[in-house]
């Protein structure tokens, strides 16, 4: 189809490939509709796309430029070596589905999926000429091309519907040619093959490929699967995009199918396995004295501390001006976010790691390592020299302490210190390039930090946040961007805040500011902040595809591994979640201040899977650390479901007298072990409970408590004992105390339906249509209204309402006040296929 030259780009002084179009397909296009086309695939950034320079006609020659990369191509590969080790196969096949994934999303479809279109960069695939082969296509259109001899794609590579010349193909030609990459990487050779095009193209459309595992059979079967599926003749009866393809790949990646990753690193550690999925395999690229140095600092049955986990410590401040502390933060907040846009390492910084930890020096710092399993320290001071600032870095071994390359000494005026910042990161990310990968050092500068003052403010807010007072957090943040207007990431770090203490009226005006600012943020900084709107708005998927995008930027941020793991529990996907979350330590690294949140999900996840050993397990294990009401409650639920139910009654009372906790907790854990018994077929048992949690509540009494909270929980166990006049008294006495709690005005509808008043219900129902109801106001109106006209028999426009209330952003969990797992209210609908149909686990 083209030409293709190696180039100097003599403006950018890099070298580049130029192809150029063959002057017969180049006399058939309409150049204009051409070059077209073809800027729309230059909008596509991703790191598996090789990406577009320019496009352009010289002398009636069409030609597009591409970065030149270093490597070989696929097809190079193939022939050299024939069948691939099935680890690096799987490999190559993740990094292109998510480069096809990404393509789709943005209305691109490739049409050309080879190994000749698949270049290898390091340990990474990118894939090549995007949007060529529809560009070409929609010049000229199928006839043209035809005429001209022209093929759109390559035989061997086709879907059934290319050869069939189809005019309505779509994304899912894609996921065929896929298939057919894979079918080679695996066994040498593409399905079909014969002694002409139009042979090929005839066993695309009729024959039946032979299963790969006959080829070779040490391809595992749910590999054999995943690439048989993609090689179906109808697009319907294919993987449907690949979006849904992907974490397929990713799931191979794994361990946990036998298959080990060959990703390996100059240096790096291995840590052993932890039970149940807590698994962080490395390869051991070691010299024999950091494996000496590594025995006698680390006795026999230690974990050895990982390389790709990095502690930046707080600058100290050498200049006997307290005034100057502020410096040692920005310094080491700098280097962090340099270090974490990389995505190389998984970073966490010193004021986030171990604040309890006691002493000094390198020696509170190697403690501080070793408590969240980082291999490697960064940290530093500063200098005072006359009228300039003196700024030295170095990075450390955890495990003995050892300097393994000094950075700098960096000088700069003291009144402006932020050139020397800047340039003290990119000489450390240098030098990460030596120990670890090379594309450290291609890291840019960035923006500059901000001054001290700004940042000032932003430490107290940080300080607040982590403190859980988000009002002020959030308004230190807001004072932080005001005073230096560069530093956007403080107005992101508020949105969060702002999220956090419910204000997503706050939230939508950060947004607002910063939509024309957003190139102040680094990409990671900009999905952070599309991932909090999608929150406020309530729009799941968009949070997760953020999320996702977090993780894709930051591949060894268990930060966002876990926040694209917990939002694909929202959206109902819990497989997915927990193959993502079960990897995680949440005792190291940044995710450590959420240990419990992140275990609360991974039982959640179990769950919703119905993998109630599972579920067990973590909790156990989670309590093993640290026991919380969280850990209480989900042992409780996983014992009912186990068929334990009396181990699980006599943990509730136990979880429920302990010290310290809530006055109403004791009979919340009651009531919601009721819930789950109701649901695991224990209804006498159920009920023994809910009258315990009854008299729990009224033990208290109004005056103890907080009344509103009291008649809630009141009105709701009595609701479970069918106790349903009085029920009713209570949530109107509510209503009368706080009269926005929908989830009391629902409550009544279901009542008055149940007891036979459908007129009453009805009305109920319309009240919750045509109100407005803020965003705190206890309930979801939609998922109301669905309870309600269940409870009439309405079954039909009952689940059009869970329906619509899915889209509107009903989180799948499997506790809550919103769980369609046991929510009675739900009762009349289970077993209702198009109900069940809704809220079962979607992958």
């Amino acid at each position: 189809m083209a030409t293709v030259y190696l180039a100097e780009d003599i403006k950018h002084h890099r070298q580049v490939a130029i192809k150029v179009l063959r002057a017969e397909l180049a006399a058939t296009l309409g150049p204009d509709r051409f070059l077209r086309e073809i800027e729309i695939a230059a909008q596509l950034q991703h790191p598996h796309i090789l990406p577009l320079y320019d496009s352009g006609e010289a002398a009636g020659f069409l030609y597009f430029v591409m970065p030149f990369v270093e490597g070989e191509s696929l097809r190079a590969k193939v022939e050299r070596e024939g069948e691939l080790p099935i680890a690096d196969a799987v490999r190559i096949l993740r990094d292109v589905t998510d480069a096809l994934a990404y393509a789709h999303e943005h209305g691109v479809v490739h049409r050309d999926i080879k190994p000749d279109n698949v270049l290898l960069s390091g340990r990474h695939a990118m894939v090549t000429d995007f949007g060529v082969a529809k560009a070409v296509h929609e010049a000229t259109g199928r006839q043209q091309l035809t005429t001209a001899g022209v093929a759109l794609g390559t035989p061997a590579y086709m879907s059934p519907e290319q050869a069939a010349a189809d005019p309505n193909i779509d994304h899912r030609a894609d996921i065929y040619a896929v298939g057919v990459l894979a079918y080679e990487l695996l066994s040498g050779q593409p399905p079909f093959h014969g002694t002409s095009p139009q042979m090929i193209l005839a066993a695309h459309m009729t024959d039946a490929p032979v299963p790969v595992t006959s080829r070779r059979a040490a391809v595992p079967p749910a590999m054999a699967d995943i690439v048989m599926r993609c090689l179906e003749k109808k697009p319907a009866d294919r993987w449907q995009s690949a979006e849904e393809l992907l974490p397929k790949f990713e799931g191979l990646a794994t361990p946990s199918v036998g298959m080990t990753p060959t990703e390996t690193r100059p240096i790096e550690s291995v840590r052993p396995a932890r039970s149940r999925g807590f698994l962080a395999i490395a390869a051991v690229v070691a010299v024999a004295v950091i494996a000496a140095v590594t025995t006698i600092f680390w006795p026999a049955g230690a974990t050895p501390l990982a390389r790709d986990r990095v502690l930046v410590g707080i600058f100290e401040n050498e200049t006997g001006d307290p005034l100057q502390d502020p410096l040692g933060k920005v310094i080491a907040d700098w280097l962090s976010r340099g270090l974490h846009e990389t995505g190389l390492v998984e970073v966490v910084d010193e004021r986030s790691a171990a604040s309890e930890v006691e002493g000094t020096g390198t020696a509170r710092l190697r403690r501080i390592a070793e408590s969240i399993g980082a291999g490697l320290i960064v940290a530093g001071s500063y200098y005072k020299i006359g009228d300039s600032l003196q700024l030295q870095g170095q990075i450390m071994d955890a495990n003995d302490g050892s300097i393994i390359s000094a950075v700098g000494p960096i000088t700069a005026p003291a009144a402006t210190p932020q050139s020397a910042i800047v340039s003290l990161r990119q000489r450390t990310m240098g030098a990460f390039a030596n120990i670890l990968d090379p594309r450290f050092g291609a890291v840019a500068p960035g923006i500059q930090p901000p001054n001290y003052e700004a940042y000032r403010e932003f430490v107290a807010g940080d300080e607040a946040f982590n403190q859980g007072r988000m009002q002020s957090a959030a308004e230190s943040f807001e004072r932080a961007y005001g005073l230096d207007s560069m530093f956007a990431i403080a107005l992101v770090r508020g949105a969060y805040a702002y999220q956090s203490a419910g204000r997503c009226d706050k939230v939508d005006s950060i947004n607002t500011v910063l939509a024309p600012r957003r190139s102040l943020l680094s990409p990671y900084e900009r999905q952070y902040l599309d991932r909090i709107v999608a929150r406020c708005s309530a729009d799941f998927q968009t949070h997760l595809t953020a999320a996702e995008e977090m993780f894709r930027l930051a591949p060894k941020s268990s930060f966002a591994k876990y926040v694209a793991g917990r939002s694909a529990l929202w959206v109902n996907r819990p497989q997915y979640g927990l193959t993502l979350m079960e990897e995680l330590d949440p005792t190291q690294g940044e995710i450590r201040v959420n240990y419990h949140q992140v275990m609360r999900d991974i039982a959640d996840a179990y769950h919703m899977l119905g993998d109630y050993d599972g579920e067990l397990a973590t909790v156990e294990r989670w309590n093993r650390v640290d026991d919380d009401r969280g850990g209480q409650q989900r042992r409780v639920r996983a014992l009912i479901a186990l068929g334990r139910a009396d181990e699980a009654l006599e943990s509730a009372s136990l979880g429920g007298s302990m010290g310290g906790t809530p006055p109403f907790w004791p009979a919340d854990l009651m009531c919601d072990a009721a819930l789950e018994l109701r649901v695991h077929g224990e209804p006498d048992l159920a009920r023994s409970a809910v009258e315990e949690c009854v008299d729990i509540i009224e033990r208290l009494g109004p005056e103890a408590v907080d009344s509103i909270a009291y008649l809630g929980r009141l009105a709701d166990g009595v609701y479970l004992l069918d106790r349903l006049e009085e029920a009713e008294l209570l949530y109107r006495s509510l209503l009368e105390l706080r009269p926005l709690r929908i989830s009391a005005i629902g409550r009544l509808g279901v009542i008055a339906a149940r007891t036979e008043r459908a007129d009453m219900a009805w009305e109920f129902a319309t009240l919750l249509a045509d109100g407005e109801w803020p965003a705190n106001a206890g309930g979801v109106p939609t998922l109301l209204r669905a309870k309600i006209l269940a409870a009439l028999g309405e079954r039909d426009a009952a689940v059009d309402l869970v329906r619509q209330a899915v889209g509107e952003g009903i989180v799948f969990l499997p506790s809550g006040n919103r769980s369609f797992h046991k929510d009675p209210d739900f009762d009349p609908l289970r077993g209702y296929a198009p109900f069940e149909e809704i809220v079962r686990p979607k992958g």
